[in-house]
C-alpha cells in the first residue's frame, strides 16, 4: 500500500494522540497549591505546554490569582512524591498536594 505524506502524517499523529491520551488517562491526577512567586504569564504558558518530565509529571491545567499569590496545579503524575519533586525542581514549596478524581472523560 502506498501512503502519501499527508495520510502517513495523519496516521502517525492519530497514533501519538491516542497513546498520549492513554498515558494521561492511566496516571493519577493531583491538585496542589503554592505561591505564584513572580512567575510571568509567558513562563506559565511554557510550563503548561511542556512535555512529561523526568518525574513522569505533566500539567493538565494551572489556575492562579496574583492578588493573593496563589497557584493551583492540576497534574498527571505517577504519585505524590513525583509531584513534590517536580515542584522542588522549579523552587516551589507546596502547601498541600492531594490525589483527586475528575469528571472529565477526554
Amino acid at each position: 500500500m502506498k501512503f502519501v505524506p499527508s495520510v502517513l502524517f495523519s496516521l502517525l499523529y492519530s497514533t501519538f494522540k491516542n497513546n498520549e491520551t492513554e498515558i494521561q488517562t492511566r496516571l493519577p491526577k493531583f491538585l496542589d497549591v503554592h505561591s505564584l512567586k513572580d512567575v510571568d504569564d509567558e513562563t506559565l504558558r511554557k510550563l503548561q505546554r511542556s512535555p512529561i518530565d523526568e518525574f513522569g509529571v505533566t500539567h493538565d491545567n494551572m489556575m492562579y490569582n496574583r492578588e493573593v499569590d496563589k497557584m493551583y496545579c492540576l497534574l498527571d503524575a505517577p504519585n505524590k512524591d513525583a509531584v513534590l519533586k517536580h515542584h522542588e525542581k522549579y523552587g516551589f514549596k507546596c502547601e498541600w498536594i492531594m490525589e483527586i478524581k475528575t469528571t472529565r472523560t477526554n
